[in-house]
């Protein structure tokens, strides 16, 4: 008899689907938006301020996203 499978088995076996779907590009793309946002956040928690690099490292991420995904143009 199968096991079901749980909805977090389920979930884990989609995000693996994405992940490999991804290309290296793209995956570089969403490991550095991710460092960008978390020192970000950091900044803002300790200090409640933020730095311009921050604030140019955040920019520089939304558009590598915009590129790596192809994501809406309307708003360029």
């Amino acid at each position: 008899m199968a096991k079901k499978k749980t909805e977090y088995e389920s979930l884990e076996i989609s995000r693996q689907k994405g992940i490999q779907g991804m290309s290296e590009e793209q995956m570089k793309t969403v490991k550095e938006t991710e460092q960008h946002l978390s020192s970000a956040l950091q900044m803002l928690f300790e200090c409640q301020d933020l730095y311009l690099s921050d604030i140019r490292n955040l920019e520089q991420s939304v558009w590598d996203l915009r590129r790596s995904f192809d994501l809406d143009r309307r708003d360029w």
